[in-house]
């Protein structure tokens, strides 16, 4: 008789999460904290705030979904982090031999949450037969269902030994805070190895707020994108009830007798349609005196009209989750045009492909990918018709820091210019990379092509004079002939670079070569477009981009650990089509508005509207000239006096 199979743990699914639920909040009952708004010998149960029912509606809803990875990104003092540590404990206790771990910035925060947990469980009454303390030292805790926590130091500081978080410890459990205090890279990766990818009762949370653009908002990105194993949630300081001015006080009467500004107005409008909650007057009011004290006075100091934070409120008290990563200088693109363009022209119906990059240019090729891995998007194929310019930024071209190889094919009108095309990757190198630049060129066939040569651009120019010269009269000329690319060189521009100020041309040279007077220059002119829609933006990832974009004194760039190659290359190609297509666009009459109806026309009405173009250019050209040679007429004339 064979052995009897042991049966695999199920995983969740809704009625096993609400049974957990329930259970986990009658557990509450009994459970005390000391709370700084309650004192001590709270019941938890009993002072449960708004932000800490987020959390576990986020928690609960994805285990209901089978998910056990959770990224919760939040304000301040809500009390988050006092919840989190309750289900900690709860979640050992009721799944036995459990391998678990709780990781803090710093030690006295560890230290911190060790003895609160330590606390609730002391004060739980004993008939809840709740698992007791098997052993608890220093750094770890082990209750007698044999379930143990560690507590852990990520540490604020590289440091020789940040390598070994997590090392060797195999987890099913962790509970991280605060990781945007982490300076341990190399550490938080050898951490995530060892966490399990199967238990079915794993369970992970990571809590902590923002502070830039460092490796918390990278995790917070991959999370957003990865919703069929991650779930996100952003708790804002609207959500704890205590944060408020009650009205009929002399508090009240200062902060919160003024109507919302426009701002104001526009982020309470915001937080109700995305997080469903309607930011009160008293709760505005308590916002306007963190923000700033003094404001509403009726001294020569205050500001009746204008309740404006600082950077660090913002920081530490975000109204959304996109203001929450903003740490330091002045926001380069405006934040409200940016959710305008998230909210209308941002597609994610778009083709996905992937550049294959063989031994060589003819060895290389795209072929269909997958929406969530590829690295070109194409969201309008070539038209016959059609005006485009390609931009390029190989990985460390324009910064240093930057990781993305990127280019950018953007369609142009008299008026407009529209993006059609983005491609993105940190794994190709500069020579593959140039390859994908003039394959696309020679699929959109009408295009002037720039890009950086800066750095890694200089082996691109050098890769692109020799594959120019290969299939145009070298060795690659015949099998560029049968594979139908020989001409692909044709079908392109070269944009050359001259100064602004030249005359003639003079000082041309080829391509763009970026010093921080030029990036300045078109970083600029991009955000002067934005602002007025002149550029058309179709890439999510884009604009999440330029949502990290600052100003800091001089300087124009992505904050912190952000990149800033999406936006750089849309920058380029508005210099090329500024200097180029623009103005022979501008005289052809051909805007947004008349490409566009077009499309719409038959063959009949485009011949029509095409003829009329062309009579309105000729009547716009003899009226140019008579006015030309009226001048010169009266110009003679006053001489002649």
């Amino acid at each position: 008789m064979s052995a009897p199979v042991k049966k695999k743990p199920s995983g969740w699914n809704q009625s096993k999460t609400t049974a957990f639920r329930a259970a986990f909040m009658d557990f509450l009952k009994y459970v005390k904290i000391n709370s700084k708004e309650t004192g001590s010998d709270t019941v938890l149960a009993d002072a449960i705030y708004e932000a800490q029912q987020r959390f576990l509606d986020c928690i609960f809803d994805g285990l209901a979904e089978d998910i056990h990875d959770f990224k919760i990104l939040k304000s301040r003092q809500l009390g988050v982090s006092t919840m989190s540590r309750a289900l900690s404990m709860f979640w050992l206790g009721m799944n036995p031999g459990l391998q678990g771990a709780m990781v803090f910035d710093t030690q006295a925060h560890r230290e911190e949450a060790r003895n609160e947990i330590m606390t609730m469980i002391r004060n739980l009454p004993a008939h809840l037969n709740f698992p007791t303390v098997k052993k608890d030292s220093r750094d770890m805790l082990i209750l007698s269902n044999d379930s143990t926590l560690r507590f852990l130091n990520a540490g604020t500081k590289k440091s020789k030994t940040a390598g070994t978080l997590g090392r060797s410890s195999g987890l099913n459990f962790v509970h991280a805070s605060e990781m945007c205090s982490w300076d341990n890279d190399e550490g938080l990766v050898s951490f995530k190895n060892a966490l399990s990818e199967t238990y079915p009762d794993r369970l992970y949370i990571w809590e902590s707020t923002a502070r830039g653009f460092n490796k918390w908002y990278e995790m917070w990105q991959e999370a957003k994108a990865d919703t069929l194993n991650q779930k996100t949630c952003f708790i804002g300081w609207w959500a704890k009830e205590s944060q408020r001015i009650e009205k009929d006080t002399p508090a009240f009467e200062q902060y919160g007798k003024e109507d919302p500004n426009d701002t104001e107005f526009e982020k309470m409008q915001n937080v109700e349609k995305r997080y469903q909650h309607k930011v009160t007057s008293e709760q505005l009011a308590w916002y306007r005196r963190k923000a700033n004290p003094i404001a509403g006075n009726d001294n020569e100091q205050s500001d009746n009209e204008e309740f404006v934070p600082d950077e660090l409120t913002k920081q530490e008290q975000p109204w959304d989750e996109e203001e929450a990563f903003l740490l330091s200088g002045s926001t380069f693109f405006n934040g409200e045009r940016l959710t305008e363009i998230m909210n209308t022209t941002v597609s994610k119906k778009f083709q996905p492909w992937d550049f294959l990059p063989g031994f060589s240019f003819m060895e290389s090729t795209f072929m269909e990918g997958e929406i969530k891995k590829c690295n070109l998007k194409i969201w309008d194929e070539p038209d016959p018709d059609g005006v485009y310019v390609i931009a390029a930024d190989p990985a460390y071209g324009h910064r240093e820091d930057n990781n993305n190889s990127a280019l950018q094919i953007m369609r142009c009108y008299a008026d407009k210019i529209e993006q059609v095309g983005e491609f993105a990757s940190s794994l190709i190198q500069p020579q593959p990379f140039t390859w994908a630049m003039v394959s696309l060129a020679g699929w959109y066939k009408n295009s002037t092509v720039i890009f950086e040569i800066n750095g890694p651009g200089e082996v691109m120019l050098v890769e692109f004079k020799a594959l120019k010269r290969d299939l145009n009269t070298g060795y690659l000329r015949s099998e560029g002939r049968e594979k139908g690319v020989a001409d692909v060189f044709n079908n392109m521009r070269q944009y050359m670079y001259s100064r602004e100020d030249s005359v003639n041309g003079l000082g041309s040279a080829y391509q763009f070569k970026t010093t921080t007077q030029l990036k300045v220059a078109i970083m600029e002119r991009l955000s002067g477009f934005v602002q007025n829609k002149t550029v058309i933006i179709k890439s999510e990832e884009a604009v999440k981009e330029m949502r990290s974009i600052v100003r800091d004194g001089d300087s124009i760039g992505a904050e912190g650990r952000a990149r800033d190659d999406r936006t750089f290359t849309l920058a380029l190609a508005i210099k090329a089509w500024e200097q180029g297509n623009r103005r022979m666009m501008s005289n052809q009459g051909r805007t947004f508005a008349f490409e566009s109806s077009r499309k719409r026309l038959s063959l009949k009405d485009q011949i029509g509207m095409f003829n009329q173009n062309r009579l309105d250019s000729f009547f716009k050209q003899k009226e140019a000239q008579r006015r030309r040679e009226t001048a010169i007429i009266r110009r003679k004339t006053w001489r002649e006096r």
